[in-house]
């Protein structure tokens, strides 16, 4: 039986509300874990591991957050091209090119087959603008003040940590104070954007209680962004091999540090496998493994790079690209790099069914990352398998960071040869210039 324009729009409205409820289900779980985590450490509760469950469990909320906003945001824009029609919304070519993600070609007034991905602030923006046009109400996110400005500094840090190319890509620093207030304003927001829309169908939905926005203070001008590193620290640390190490082995410690933390979530006793609690622990888990691999390629990718540009290896195409674009293409290729250069020689296969299934999470990820819809969400039995044999490649691919002690030796002895010269250098025209002086 058809659906009439009315059941169709409430069939949209309904598994928005249902996505929206999964989502913001794995947002406080997160938050609440932080929370609690956060006030034990500033309570001054003595542990080693405290620090670093604190800043975890940051990250892990705004992932969870800001996978909630992804979801919505594509739920919206979603409906509003399902139900435009039926419910007498006209919408351009042009529109229909942002909603659907797709590149507009303005000399043919047509959609391409292109993608033109709208990033997080743009996602919601757009949901929340056409949406509600679908049921005749004007309701629009606000994005005047500072819950806005708390929301595009959340994104920020989530982009670093979920993509890193440097160890400061790692830090939560930037986050603390936008966060909490940032999660109030945003709840209002989509609470009131649901119960207006909601009441123009004809659908009385009571309040369900948020966190209270205005109690929750956060000024962006009070707040500027920290930096830590500069440019010319980056060049200091690449310049001198031992430092670059040192770099490198913190960046790898911190990021598998999260990894550990999120596969130890994942396997909880109390977490009984296909629950809602070990789904949401594997959601979380995937996302933090592919942060990791991101890491481990930039620290790589740095290490290989520092050392040609300084001349201890021949660059032999070590600044160049990996061939493939995907984040498992370049992670074999840097790591593989890598351990010609300064380890056991080890060459990470990219093919056979491990690499598969490696390749088959990354696309888990983006799934579970990106939910188009609540069944995108599940985790069944073959992704956990999937999971499993991605893991044993993860893994099994840190053998590539091992370094050979006479090729780490040779690598110091050119270094300290470099700096003896550079040292002999510095002598000489000291010498010239007091001799220059003296004849003055």
């Amino acid at each position: 039986m058809a659906h009439t324009p009315r059941a169709q729009l409430q069939q949209s409205f309904q598994e928005i509300s249902k996505l929206n409820h999964i989502l913001g289900k794995d947002t406080m779980r997160s938050f609440s874990a932080m929370k609690d985590v956060v006030l034990r450490f500033d309570a001054g509760e003595k542990s080693k591991s405290l620090g670093g469950d604190a800043c975890f469990l940051i990250k892990t909320t705004i992932r969870a957050f800001l996978g909630q906003v992804d979801g919505l945001g594509y739920a919206l824009r979603r409906a509003v091209l399902s139900s435009a029609e039926d419910a007498g919304l006209v919408l351009t070519q042009k529109e229909r090119a942002k909603l659907s993600e797709k590149r507009y070609d303005s000399k043919t007034n047509t959609l391409t087959d292109k993608r033109a991905l709208l990033n997080t602030p743009e996602s919601i923006k757009v949901g929340f603008e056409y949406f509600p046009r679908l049921v005749g109400t004007t309701f629009n996110l606000d994005t005047s003040g500072d819950g806005w400005r708390g929301f595009k500094r959340l994104v920020r840090v989530r982009n670093g940590f979920t993509h890193p190319k440097t160890i400061e890509d790692l830090s939560v620093t930037n986050s603390g104070q936008a966060l909490q207030p940032t999660l109030a304003w945003f709840s209002s927001q989509a609470q009131n954007l649901v119960i207006e829309c909601g009441r123009a169908m004809g659908v009385s939905l009571a309040s369900a209680g948020v966190l209270d926005a205005k109690a929750l203070k956060y000024r962006e001008s009070e707040h500027p962004w920290v930096t830590i590193f500069r440019d010319e620290d980056y060049e200091l640390i690449a310049a001198d091999a031992g430092r670059a190490l040192e770099y490198i082995k913190t960046m790898l410690r911190l990021s598998s540090e999260d990894t550990l933390r999120a596969l130890t979530l994942m396997t909880r006793k109390d977490f009984p496998m296909f629950s809602y609690e070990w789904e949401y622990a594997t959601r979380m888990a995937v996302r933090t493994m592919f942060s990791d691999v991101e890491a481990i390629t930039a620290a790589a990718q740095f290490f290989t790079d520092a050392a040609a540009r300084r001349g201890d290896i021949p660059v032999h195409g070590l600044l160049d690209k990996s061939d493939g674009d995907e984040i498992e293409d370049k992670f074999a290729t840097a790591l593989t790099r890598f351990s010609a250069e300064f380890g056991n020689e080890t060459v990470l296969p990219t093919s056979g069914d491990s690499w598969k299934a490696f390749r088959g999470a990354r696309f888990l990820r983006n799934r579970l990352t990106h939910p188009k819809a609540v069944g995108d969400l599940r985790v069944e039995l073959k992704n956990f398998q999937l999971i499993h044999d991605a893991l044993g490649y993860f893994l099994g691919a840190h053998d590539a960071l091992f370094i050979d002690a006479e090729k780490w030796a040779s690598l110091a002895s050119s270094v300290g040869k470099a700096i003896k010269e550079r040292h002999e250098a510095t002598e000489q025209r000291d010498s010239e210039d007091e001799e220059e002086l003296s004849h003055t």
